[in-house]
């Protein structure tokens, strides 16, 4: 069986199985352990799920890793080592956290630093003359527009004006009015 690939791979599966059988225990045991572990750290939120990435990061693996292995050595670790990482994490949240003020003040002040640019560089010395300057602005230009538009605008009336004439005219035929379409332009 152990001859071609297909028996290798269900020989396989087999001991995996057999495995699995035998060790139920601490592998129960294992899984208990990471669920509780996982809704522990999701009751704590944003930062106890921080703490959990940066444990599975490669750095947080290789500590968990040698810490293990020492200890499999006998060798134990003082209390300080194992909470390290957590330190670690704890005093990056934290400064994390802390800058968010300093974010804020910048943020803050450049919008402020902006309003000031641009008020100097317009010349804007009060809100009601920029805006009075604006209407002034808007109003000449509808004008214009207008003035642009006049020529044609005149032309197409008349051009209208003549149409209503002609239908008119041609509605009434001897004291009665005729039927005919309506033409819109």
């Amino acid at each position: 069986m152990l001859a071609n690939p297909i028996g290798l791979l269900i020989t396989a599966i087999a001991a995996g199985a057999y495995l699995i059988w035998k060790n139920w225990e601490p592998i129960k045991q294992w899984f208990s352990g990471l669920w509780e572990d996982v809704k522990a750290t999701f009751n704590q939120g944003i930062g106890g799920i921080t703490k959990v990435l940066l444990d599975w990061s490669p750095l947080g693996l290789i500590y968990k890793g040698v810490v293990w292995a020492l200890e499999k050595l006998g060798i134990d670790l003082p209390e300080k080592f194992k909470t390290l990482g957590g330190a670690v994490v704890d005093g990056l949240l934290g400064g994390l956290f802390g800058g968010m003020e300093k974010l804020k003040t910048g943020i803050i002040n450049l919008g402020n630093n902006a309003i000031t640019w641009f008020k100097d560089t317009l010349g804007i010395h009060s809100p009601s003359r920029v805006f009075a300057e604006l209407g002034i602005n808007t109003l000449q230009g509808y004008q214009k527009g207008l003035e642009q538009q006049q020529s044609p605008t005149l032309q197409r009336i008349g051009l209208i004006a003549k149409q209503v004439t002609a239908a008119g005219a041609g509605l009434v035929i001897s004291g009665t009015v005729a039927a005919s379409p309506i033409h819109t332009y």
